[in-house]
């Protein structure tokens, strides 16, 4: 169960894997429907992330697995460690690879991997026209790069319904290419001026 609410609390909340491990229920407000990052590798990182639907019944569950086997206070980690089927939470759950494989190959991704999981909701949030400062308030520090393939994405995901806009408007014509567009109007050319012809006796014609 516990990777299992970690899968869809990252990809209903951008956060990392270390970043969800490592929360502790002092960081978690099931009232108010946010948790806080306060353990990130940088100051970038740490953050206020609101829960939605799914985020906040995962935590509801890990709050009942909890109370459960005698946990739940401010100061123990929402994935405790577990050995030899004893819950120590006072130490975070150090991997998810064993669950998280079982998982992945039971719905047919396998080699899909948990940081996937941020990929799918920033690109999601990319996709619904989500600005930059509202993702990276949501998923803390991103790179340069990241950030301008999540700019992408969101003119990709406009463009799309745009293009269902009317249609046809000019026949069955297909649209026309930038390096096939040709100007409507020939280019400008100065004519030499012509002289009306003279009339009469050119040897009339005062010098």
């Amino acid at each position: 169960m516990a990777a299992l609410c970690a899968a869809v609390i990252a990809v209903s909340s951008t956060c990392r894997k270390a970043e969800i491990l490592n929360l502790k229920w002092g960081d978690v407000d099931l009232f108010d429907r946010h948790f806080q990052i306060r353990r990130s590798k940088t100051a970038a990182g740490h953050r206020l992330v609101p829960m939605n639907a799914d985020s906040l019944q995962a935590f509801v569950r890990l709050r009942q697995r909890a109370e459960y086997l005698g946990g739940g206070n401010p100061n123990h980690f929402v994935f405790p460690a577990c050995e030899g089927q004893v819950f120590d939470f006072g130490k975070p759950q150090k991997s998810l690879r064993s669950a998280c494989r079982r998982l992945t190959e039971a719905a047919g991704l396998k080699g899909f991997r948990f940081h996937d999981l941020r990929h799918q909701a920033i690109t999601e949030l990319a996709e619904q026209g989500a600005p930059d400062a509202t993702i990276m308030a949501l998923a803390g520090r991103m790179s340069r790069q990241m950030m301008e393939h999540y700019s992408h994405v969101r003119m990709v995901a406009k463009r799309s319904p745009v293009d269902g806009i009317g249609g046809g408007l000019f026949g069955n014509q297909a649209a026309a290419q930038p390096d096939s567009l040709k100007p409507c109007c020939s280019p400008l050319r100065h004519k030499p001026r012509h002289k009306p012809p003279v009339s009469g006796n050119l040897s009339t014609v005062k010098h």
